[in-house]
């Protein structure tokens, strides 16, 4: 079943003033349908760890990620040659 992320949120009990305070995300190249759609939720979490497949790039997603609100400090680091991994925790010191 394939459920957003308000839908996963709500599923766990988490309201909309609660901080997420890590999120790991491995969604084997769905990465694009989710943070392109990220500005309801995205600005409620402190770190983030997302491994990106395929070609949906690094910069791709910390655009997507910055169009939807989230200010974060990145650190790529390359596993394969279409597979990264990024790290981003907010800047300020969030969450």
């Amino acid at each position: 079943e394939g459920l957003t992320m308000p839908e996963i949120l709500t599923r766990a009990g988490i309201g909309p003033g609660v901080a997420i305070d890590l999120l790991k995300c491995d969604i084997e190249g769905a990465e694009a349908e989710l943070f392109e759609h990220a500005a309801e939720w995205l600005g409620r979490v402190g770190t983030l760890i997302v491994e990106l497949h395929g070609e949906y790039t690094p910069e791709r997603f910390m655009a997507a990620a910055r169009a939807a609100g989230g200010d974060f400090e990145w650190v790529v680091t390359q596993k394969a040659a279409a597979l990264w991994v990024v790290f981003g925790r907010r800047r300020g010191g969030g969450s």
